[in-house]
């Protein structure tokens, strides 16, 4: 058991046997120069105490759990940066779509049945049939295909 499990749960989420392991959220915004600021936040469970584990609503998983050793922090932040200063400068040179295909194989739930919730707690239901050039999701629902850029998703479990 490794690294090389690990899925993307869209939007945002990193995943490991359908637990969260870690997050990514990106905000962004015209500053006051007109400049596109981008910040980017991201929580990896390095090594959870059973009693943070208990607290948390959904099942969780952690670096410790998924490889069976302890990680020094400060080596996961370094080889993090490192990646993410290169994968940047990628995506600022050739955009999402330079990513498009090794996202969507990664997708967790690739031409799975999804239940994805929106914002006011409405379901729409679906097969995950990929992602748009954009990062919205793409469902076959009832009514055809859609893209949606807000929501969460997660395993159908109902018909």
């Amino acid at each position: 058991m490794g690294l090389t499990t690990l899925k993307i749960k869209w939007p945002n989420d990193i995943i490991h046997n359908e637990k969260k392991m870690a997050g990514i959220l990106i905000e962004s915004w015209l500053n006051s120069s007109g400049l596109l600021v981008v910040v980017i936040g991201i929580g990896i469970n390095c090594r959870l105490s059973r009693a943070v584990r208990d607290s948390i609503e959904n099942d969780a998983s952690d670096l410790y759990e998924i490889t069976g050793r302890a990680w020094d922090r400060n080596q996961v932040i370094a080889v993090l940066l490192n990646e993410l200063f290169l994968l940047l400068t990628e995506f600022e040179h050739s955009g999402f779509l330079s990513f498009k295909q090794e996202w969507i194989a990664y997708h967790a739930y690739q031409e799975k049945p999804v239940k994805l919730i929106k914002p006011g707690n409405s379901e729409i239901f679906g097969i995950a049939t990929g992602i748009n050039d954009d990062g919205s999701i793409i469902l076959l629902t009832e009514d055809g295909i859609e893209s949606f850029v807000v929501g969460e998703i997660s395993m159908r479990l109902s018909v």
